[in-house]
């Protein structure tokens, strides 16, 4: 017997509803030195396949020392079924975010 939109609604709630207590989460690299000018770039990175967030660690912190600038690295981790999923991008983004303020006003 095939799902209803209603059961499906359901589900996918169901769903998010877990993944905002346990779901993805940032990772966050701040740029190198003590000056945080407002001069500075971010890259999120949200993986691909079932390739976990951490993986990239090694190439995204390669990125991050050879950018001219100050460059944010934000590592999305942590996805349901090691797969990213648009219920839980928005939150992965968030966390990025919200742990680069916290570094801002902390360093």
């Amino acid at each position: 017997m095939p799902l209803n939109i209603k059961q499906i609604i359901l589900v996918l709630s169901l769903v998010a509803a877990k993944n905002q207590v346990s779901g993805s989460y940032c990772e966050i690299f701040p740029p190198e030195g003590d000056s945080f000018d407002g001069s500075e770039f971010g890259f999120i990175f949200v993986p691909g396949a079932q390739i976990k967030g951490e993986m990239y660690g090694p190439l995204s912190l390669k990125i991050q020392s050879m950018f001219p600038g100050k460059l944010w690295v934000g590592l999305t981790e942590g996805w349901f079924g090691n797969f990213p999923n648009h219920l839980e991008v928005d939150g992965g983004i968030r966390d990025c975010f919200s742990k680069a303020q916290y570094f801002s006003f902390v360093f």
